[in-house]
């Protein structure tokens, strides 16, 4: 009796097992992700397809809440604080929800990040709550898609489509406080020796900016001096005279430049025209 129903129980799990049959998934899931600026973005998301349906004022119902994908609500996690559509948001992973309207969408980020679709959603927990205007277009999108472009050194833009509907939201990274901050830990309030690589940085950064270009110069000057073979730090001191309208010293730097680059059994990368054209612009300006 015991072996038959031992024999009858693994049957039973041998016939459950086969009945398993796998189907490719109707919404199936997806993630993106980008650096912007310094920081991390990174969607999680469900693509559900348009299948020859009118997706919004039917299936997605005008002025309801969205979990803005299907099945669970479609996180955005943002690795440092960010502004997002123009406010201010904290480091932290978010349930992304909307409400679309044929004029406007209201974005919401919550701070719930676990829920199932709008399930659960308090909109005590909101941390962000923006209207922006979509943008309609002829080209079908079938699948939803969010994507990100119009990468910049500090933003981007993320873009939802779908049907024939976009809605853009624009992230920004205050970068300034950032470096600044950097510089002020690892440089100026800092009493230990900082590396050839630090000073270089914190020195493009403040030329970039046009801050302060006497300290600019005294940190790539000890960016040279500890790595006298990077002749691509020498260029950029060169760029930076001439910059501040030294100008003999700037052509003798990026001479000097110029010699290494030529001499570099690896190859110039580049920088033997980089020199002969800044120091043709250099001779040109006097």
């Amino acid at each position: 009796m015991k072996n038959t129903l031992f024999a009858m129980a693994a049957i039973a799990m041998t016939s459950a097992a086969m009945g398993q049959i796998k189907l490719p998934a109707p919404s199936p899931g997806a993630t993106v992700s980008q650096k912007v600026g310094l920081t991390e973005v990174t969607v999680e998301y469900s693509r559900p397809s348009v299948k020859g349906r009118k997706i919004f004022g039917d299936l997605v119902p005008y002025g309801e809440l969205w979990r803005t994908g299907a099945n669970a609500s479609t996180k955005i996690n943002f690795k440092d604080d960010v502004v997002f559509c123009g406010k201010p948001v904290p480091a932290g992973k978010y349930s992304l929800f909307t409400v679309p309207s044929e004029d406007m969408w209201k974005i919401v980020l919550n701070s719930n990040s676990d829920m199932s679709g709008t399930s659960g959603y308090d909109s005590n927990l909101d941390v962000l709550s923006v209207s922006i205007r979509p943008s309609k277009g002829e080209t079908l999108t079938e699948s939803l898609t969010f994507s990100f472009e119009n990468i910049k050194d500090r933003s981007a833009t993320l873009i939802l489509s779908w049907e024939k509907t976009k809605l853009e939201f624009s992230i920004e990274q205050d970068i300034d406080k950032i470096v600044m901050a950097q510089i002020n830990d690892q440089l100026i309030n800092s009493k230990t020796e900082a590396e050839a690589g630090t000073y270089y940085s914190a020195a493009m950064y403040y030329k970039e900016k046009g801050t302060d270009l006497n300290q600019a110069l005294a940190w790539m000057n000890k960016a040279c001096e500890k790595r006298p073979e990077a002749f691509w730090y020498t260029h950029r001191k060169a760029e930076l005279l001439f910059a501040m309208g030294r100008n003999k010293e700037a052509l003798e730097a990026a001479a000097k430049s110029l010699e290494a680059a030529k001499s570099n059994e690896d190859g110039d990368f580049g920088y033997v025209k980089m020199n002969e054209d800044l120091m043709n612009r250099i001779k040109a300006s006097k």
